[in-house]
C-alpha cells in the first residue's frame, strides 16, 4: 500500500513533510562531497588540480609526460631526457657493492670470441683465456733464478735450439777443429774404404794370435769408427776346427759411459766345424765416426780363432797384480743356442782374454 493511501490524517502529513525534505537532499549532499573533495587533494611538484564545480569533475594533470610526471635534467647519477623517455646512467656511478652476487671463485668476463655480454668466468675458463695451466705457479724473484743452486731436473739435449750438432749426436766427427783424415785410433777406417774393403776391430796391423774359445761364451771388445761408414756383413777367422760346431758374431750400441748396451746385430751361425776366414750377412749398419761400438764372438764349443794380437787390442781396465796385466775385453756366459740378449755391464766382466779378430765388410 502507498505512503498517500495511509487511512491516518495524522500519518499523511508526517510522510508528505519527509518525502519534500528527502526529494532535496541528493543535490546539496552531492555539493557536499565534491567541495570535500577538492578540499582534501593538494597540488604538488608537476601536479595540478582543476575543480570544476558546475560540470561537477576535478581534473588531475601530471606535467613532464613521463612516468610519475619526471622532468627532463640531470638527477645526479642519472640524466633524463626525451620527456622521460629516456633515462642513461652516469658513467662510473654504479659501485661493485650494487653489482648482483658472483658465484665463489669466479671472474666477470668474456671468453665467447667476440664482444657479448660478461659473464662470471670459472677458474678453468680464466686459465683457458691465459693459457695457463692448472697448478702453475708464479715465478720465483730474481735472485733466486739466478740461484744455480735452485735449478733441478735435466732437459733433453734434442730440445734445446742453437746448440751444436754434437751436443745432440755425440760424435766425434761433429767436433769442431778436428784433425783432417780422421783420427780413429780404435779400428782400421782412418780412411773411408771403397764398398767391398774390410776393415777390423784391430788398433794396427799387429801379428794375429790364436785363441781357443769356450762354450757358451761371448768375447767382446770396443770398436770406434773413424768415419761414419755402414757395413753389411760380419766375419772372423777359424784357426782350428771343431766337428759341429758354430759361432756367431755381435755388434753392442753404448750408453754415455761407453759402456756396452742394446744388442744392434747377430749373425746366423757361422760354421766353425771347418777352417778359415767366413762371413755372414747382416742387415746393413750405420756407424757413427767417433762412437763406441762393442763387437764380439759367441761360441758353441772349442774352436779356435784368430785373435788380434796384444798391441792391437784397446785396454779398457788393468789389473791390481804385482805386474799389473791389461784388459781389453768383456765376457759373458750365455747359452749359445739362444739370441743375443742386451748387454748387462758388470765389472767382474773385465778380462784379459784375447780378442777375436771382427771383420767388416763395408756396404
Amino acid at each position: 500500500m502507498s505512503r498517500n493511501m495511509r487511512a491516518s490524517s495524522g500519518m499523511v502529513r508526517f510522510t508528505r513533510e519527509k518525502d519534500e525534505k528527502l526529494a532535496n537532499l541528493p543535490d546539496s549532499f552531492s555539493e557536499a562531497v565534491d567541495d570535500r573533495i577538492n578540499t582534501l587533494l593538494v597540488e604538488g611538484d608537476n601536479i595540478t588540480l582543476t575543480y570544476n564545480d558546475a560540470a561537477n569533475s576535478l581534473t588531475i594533470a601530471a606535467a613532464g609526460g613521463g612516468p610519475g610526471g619526471i622532468s627532463d635534467g640531470d638527477k645526479g647519477d642519472i640524466v633524463i631526457s626525451s620527456s622521460a623517455s629516456v633515462w642513461t646512467v652516469d658513467s662510473g656511478a654504479i659501485t661493485l657493492g650494487k653489482m648482483a652476487n658472483l658465484a665463489a671463485n669466479s671472474i666477470i668476463g668474456n671468453n665467447t670470441g667476440s664482444a657479448a655480454t660478461p659473464i662470471a668466468l670459472t677458474p678453468a675458463q680464466v686459465r683457458t683465456l691465459l693459457n695457463v695451466a692448472d697448478g702453475a705457479t708464479a715465478n720465483a724473484t730474481n735472485a733466486e733464478l739466478r740461484d744455480r743452486s735452485t735449478h733441478t731436473g735435466t732437459q733433453a739435449a734434442a730440445t734445446i735450439t742453437g746448440l751444436a750438432t754434437v751436443a745432440t749426436s755425440g760424435a766425434y766427427s761433429d767436433l769442431s777443429g778436428i784433425p783432417s783424415g780422421g783420427t780413429n785410433y780404435f779400428g782400421s777406417n782412418l780412411i773411408v774404404p771403397a764398398a767391398g774393403l774390410f776393415i777390423s776391430n784391430g788398433l794396427n796391423n799387429t801379428a794375429l794370435g790364436t785363441a781357443a774359445q769356450v762354450a757358451n761364451r761371448t768375447v767382446i771388445t770396443p770398436f770406434i769408427p773413424g768415419h761414419a761408414v755402414s757395413i753389411d756383413q760380419l766375419g772372423c777367422s777359424v784357426s782350428t776346427l771343431l766337428a759341429s760346431s758354430n759361432v756367431k758374431l755381435v755388434i753392442y750400441d753404448s750408453d754415455s759411459n761407453g759402456r756396452p748396451t742394446t744388442i744392434l746385430r747377430e749373425t746366423a751361425n757361422i760354421d766353425s766345424g771347418s777352417t778359415g776366414t767366413k762371413f755372414s750377412a747382416i742387415s746393413s749398419l750405420a756407424l757413427t765416426a767417433g762412437k763406441v761400438y762393442w763387437v764380439g764372438l759367441r761360441s758353441s764349443g772349442t774352436q779356435t780363432v784368430r785373435t788380434l794380437g796384444v798391441g792391437a787390442t784397446p785396454v779398457i781396465s788393468y789389473t791390481n797384480a804385482a805386474t799389473p796385466v791389461g784388459q781389453g775385453t768383456l765376457i759373458l756366459t750365455e747359452t749359445f743356442g739362444n739370441a743375443a740378449a742386451n748387454w748387462t755391464y758388470a765389472s767382474n766382466q773385465h778380462s784379459n782374454v784375447a780378442a777375436p779378430l771382427i771383420l767388416m765388410r763395408v756396404a
